[in-house]
């Protein structure tokens, strides 16, 4: 070896740690020569890395590997349906046995091995699915500093930006191949990488820019006489004599006309489309991903290799400067187990026992390994070139290679791109599997039914045997032999006189009657090892357990093991999305802000904006604390229902309701689609109104004069810049949603101090406008309830006449009864009753028409 090739540079630089992943859109611009001088490496150096650090380590583990892989395979044969499988040992791996036999064997009864199969692996692994990856894990973020305001702004932005990510990345379809991982292998990893993918995230138009020409001065004359130009197009040129001067209309001549300047200019001259680009999130099961099997977690692991088989043309494309020297069917050249391990990722796609002759011809294995800084103490022996390596790449490196050819080397952190699942703690990165507990009990299920099968098949009715020399079987085949009627029985040879019963046999066959319950012990004891008993799935109740209490408290144990299982999810989602923000960060430039488009009750389509000055700050990313699995849509829709009946009697729950957003979470789980909450529209109103009012500052109240007003304590009165609307709005929700949204964004009051003012001044304007509506509608409803009663007497001119008469007349009446009160009797002779009485009668009638 040349040991000039390994001479330490002093004037090396580390290198920017970058999460780009090249692809069609964002190919590698790099050739052979310029990759040694991205890379700082040269050919030689790179060799020695891949021999000596890349191969070395694959090479320690490879035993521990290779033992496992057949079980893996297993497990994945078994869940897709193929459970009659053979053992290759040559290839080390499993087969389709009937398959096989029919192609190889046409002349071989192979009937025995035509069983049917009871896919118990499958049907757990859905129950195991549906119970661990029936909701999307929530994460928490949080600034790194609270004190800080670029994390605190950073923070709230990024939860928008996590909801962006998983929504471009499916983060339903990945949950649920996430638990399939963990259930068929115990394990999956995940990559966070940024890719630059129109057809995945889509386009953006930028400008284009060219050089044009620019007419600095048009076509004119230049009048001598007062020194102006006149346009050309203002001259008549086919008559000399009326070429004037539109300033002096002095005479112009012909050498007078000085033609219009040009010159170039750079200017805007299309748009053209540009791939926009997002973090990546991909799954892979321990097949794709080799690593140290004795590590606990990602960052114990010296390196983690990536291997996977894609079509050559598009490795091609993504390095197009080296498209000449990557070769179809090019296998690993980092690792001796290479061959096997490429048959048996390609065997879990395969449709049958075998795999197609382009696989190996055609597709070239892809290489992507991710080494860490102290791998780099492999190469203590060459000082030089480790000392190289960690003043190049400090915090580690990833390497791409096409067998033993490398196509890029970058700077990368291994614990910042990668994040793992694991079943179990304590196994390191490859820990036991559900499907290891199942696939047991399903071979012997098979086995079992088998039996059964064959029993009922061949042996319930018992077996007839017949002496062809005695019985003409030719003459009875096909006849039904009826009951209560003679059924002749054709004869033939010697022996006629012995009795029929020596010619004809029936055997009839035992089996163990505990040998049906047995299948169902079987198949109960496979649920509980696996920990997914039939409620959980909602396929039946657990056997012995006769109370719906008991099947309850079976259901909760089950869910309780569950929910540790997605708790370890939880966790690493929340990895993977601390790598998802900061690689977005690091490549934000590449794609500018972010949006997602989203609709509210009573609103238009509006856009959710991440921009690149919102993302400046540091955050947290971390699992949500909530306990157990998530609830069930059905449990949701109870849980409400269960608060609305509660609400009447108590009133906590009901203050939860009276909260707008609570109100339309309860609407979204219990109401129908399209439904709308009580002034749900108003709150979308209003919210948008804030929105709009945050991006500008209140503006100065004027009096009638012109004068600034002055507000109650003495400082200048605000207007907001957008007033609400003042007979239409309905006041109590929008102060709660104004009120509601300052709690939450408390911190808006800081970071925009103009914005919170005109929030402030828009609530202030509100409750005005409240109190003169109330206004306006109290007196309407005065006018309303006195135009409902009748006219009052008091207004009738004829009332008050006729009550004035009779008033008078009562005076009368009166002064008449005071007279006759003091006449003897004897003058009288009882003669006067009668005028007493109808003068009483009117007073009467006077008083009550008075006192109504």
């Amino acid at each position: 070896m040349n040991t000039n090739l390994l001479e330490f540079n002093p004037n090396a630089q580390a290198k920017p740690t970058e999460q780009f992943q090249h692809s069609s859109e964002n190919p590698s611009d790099l050739d052979k020569s310029q990759l040694v001088r991205e890379s700082g490496l040269t050919n030689d150096e790179e060799q020695i890395v891949v021999a000596q650090i890349i191969h070395a380590y694959r090479t320690q583990w490879a035993t521990d590997r290779i033992m496992r892989m057949p079980n893996w395979l297993k497990n994945a044969e078994f869940d897709k349906g193929r459970q009659v499988l053979g053992w290759d040992p040559i290839t080390r791996t499993y087969f389709d046995a009937v398959a096989w036999y029919r192609q190889n064997n046409q002349e071989t009864d192979y009937s025995y091995l035509e069983k049917y199969v009871n896919n118990i692996t499958q049907m757990m692994r859905r129950n195991f699915c549906s119970a661990v990856a029936s909701a999307v894990p929530p994460v928490v973020i949080t600034p790194q500093n609270a004190e800080n305001l670029a994390d605190m702004t950073t923070a709230k932005a990024s939860q928008e930006a996590v909801s962006i990510i998983e929504e471009a990345n499916d983060i339903k379809g990945m949950l649920g191949l996430e638990a399939q991982y963990l259930y068929l292998y115990g394990v999956y990893f995940k990559w966070t990488r940024f890719v630059i993918d129109g057809s995945w995230v889509g386009y953006k138009d930028e400008p284009e820019f060219g050089d044009i020409n620019v007419q600095l001065s048009g076509d004119h004359f230049h009048c001598l006489s007062c020194g102006a130009d006149t346009d050309a197009s203002q001259v008549d040129i086919n008559n000399p004599d009326n070429m004037r001067c539109q300033n002096c209309s002095s005479q112009l001549r012909p050498q007078d006309f000085y033609p219009g300047e040009l010159d170039t200019a750079t200017a805007v001259t299309g748009t053209k489309e540009r791939a926009n680009g997002l973090p990546k999130w991909s799954v892979f099961s321990p097949l794709q991903v080799d690593t140290d099997p004795t590590a606990d977690c990602i960052r114990e692991t010296p390196l983690l290799a990536l291997e996977m088989e894609v079509d050559t043309a598009q490795l091609r494309a993504n390095f197009p400067k080296r498209a000449q020297e990557i070769r179809e069917g090019t296998e690993s050249a980092t690792n001796d187990n290479a061959t096997y391990e490429r048959l048996v990722r390609t065997l879990v796609y395969s449709a049958n026992y075998t795999i197609t002759a382009d696989i190996f011809t055609q597709r070239a294995t892809y290489t992507q390994v991710w080494i860490q800084p102290d791998s780099y103490y492999r190469l203590a022996d060459n000082d030089p070139l480790m000392k190289k390596l960690q003043k190049l790449y400090p915090k580690g490196s990833k390497w791409s290679l096409c067998g033993n050819l490398v196509l890029d080397v970058r700077a990368s952190v291994l614990e910042k791109e990668w994040s793992a699942c694991k079943l179990h703690k304590g196994y390191g990165l490859y820990p036991p599997s559900v499907a290891d507990n199942v696939v047991p009990f399903n071979e012997r299920y098979n086995n079992i039914s088998n039996i059964l099968d064959d029993y009922m098949e061949r042996c319930a009715t018992g077996i007839t045997l017949a002496d062809p020399n005695r019985i003409d079987i030719r003459q009875l085949s096909g006849k039904p032999l009826t009951g209560g009627v003679l059924n002749p029985t054709p004869t033939k040879g010697a022996g006629i006189e012995q009795p029929l019963g020596n010619a004809i046999f029936h055997f009839e066959f035992k089996l163990d009657p505990g040998l049906f319950s047995y299948l169902d012990r079987l198949f109960n004891y496979c649920q509980l090892i696996a920990g997914v008993p039939p409620q959980v799935g909602g396929i039946g109740t657990q056997a012995g357990v006769e109370t719906a209490k008991g099947q309850k408290q079976m259901l909760d144990q089950a869910m309780g093991a569950l929910g540790d299982i997605y708790g370890f999810i939880k966790v690493e989602h929340a990895e993977a999305g601390q790598n998802a923000i900061e690689c977005l960060q690091k490549n934000m430039q590449y794609t500018g802000s972010l949006w997602s488009v989203i609709e509210e009750n009573g609103s238009e389509f509006r856009n959710n904006y991440v921009h690149l000055d919102e993302m400046q700050g540091r955050i947290r990313v971390k699992a949500n604390t909530d306990e157990g699995l998530p609830m069930t849509p059905t449990q949701k829709r109870q849980w409400v229902e269960n608060m609305m009946e509660m609400a009447k009697d108590n009133p906590v729950i009901q203050a939860w309701f009276d909260i707008p957003s609570n109100q339309e979470m309860a609407a979204e789980i219990v109401g129908m689609p399209g439904s709308v909450t009580p002034g749900s529209a108003q709150r979308s109103k209003t919210l948008q109104d804030i929105r709009k009012l945050l991006q500008s500052g209140p503006l100065p109240a004027v009096g009638p004069n012109g004068q600034p007003q002055i507000d109650d304590d003495g400082t200048a009165k605000m207007m907001p810049s957008l007033a609400p609307n003042k007979w239409v709005e309905d006041y109590n929700m929008l102060l709660d949603t104004v009120r509601q949204f300052c709690a939450e964004n408390c911190d808006v009051k800081d970071s925009n101090p103009d914005g919170w003012s005109n929030v402030v001044a828009y609530y202030r304007l509100a409750m005005q406008y409240q109190s003169e509506v109330q206004g306006v509608m109290n007196k309407l409803q005065a006018d309303a309830q006195r135009a409902a009663q009748p006219p009052s007497k008091d207004s009738d001119p004829t009332i008050q006449a006729m009550e004035a008469r009779l008033l008078q007349q009562a005076a009368d009446a009166v002064d008449n009864l005071h007279e006759l009160s003091h006449v003897p009797p004897a003058l009288t002779k009882n003669m006067i009753n009668g005028q007493v009485s109808a003068s009483k009668e009117l007073v009467d009638t006077v008083t009550k028409v008075v006192t109504k």
